[in-house]
Formats: C-alpha cells, sequence, structure tokens
C-alpha cells in the first residue's frame, strides 16, 4: 500500500469510494473513504455495501479535486 506521503499527486490518482453511491462533491465525508492505492480502493468495493461506488480523482495545483470519473 501507498503511503500519502510516497505519492506524487501530480501523476497518482486518488480513489474515493462513496458509500451512498453519489459522486464525492455531493456525499458528505462521512461517507467517503480515500485511497492511495487502486488495489486497496478495489478490494474496499468489493465488500462494501450495494450501492457503493469507486471514484477515480485527480488532483490540480490548488489540491481542489477535479475530473471526476467512475472507476
Amino acid at each position: 500500500m501507498s503511503l500519502p506521503r510516497d505519492v506524487d499527486v501530480t501523476t497518482t490518482p486518488v480513489w474515493i469510494l462513496t458509500t451512498d453511491g453519489l459522486p464525492p462533491f455531493a456525499t458528505p465525508a462521512a461517507g467517503q473513504t480515500l485511497f492511495f492505492d487502486y488495489d486497496d480502493a478495489h478490494d474496499a468495493r468489493q465488500n462494501a455495501p450495494a450501492g457503493a461506488r469507486l471514484w477515480k480523482a485527480e488532483l490540480t495545483a490548488t489540491a481542489a479535486l477535479s475530473k471526476w470519473q467512475e472507476a
């Protein structure tokens, strides 16, 4: 598993699992889990409730999440 300090966010996406099926920008923080490793995110998705969705996100230079895409 990659540690956050080991990840270059300009070249590595982050993965966000939302439990309610909504995109991360519409989901309360309590319903989101952030991953820096796709394998960990995929495993969590497999064990999540039926409505959960996994999202790939890219960070901008201002550290704002952008370019949402369901994974």
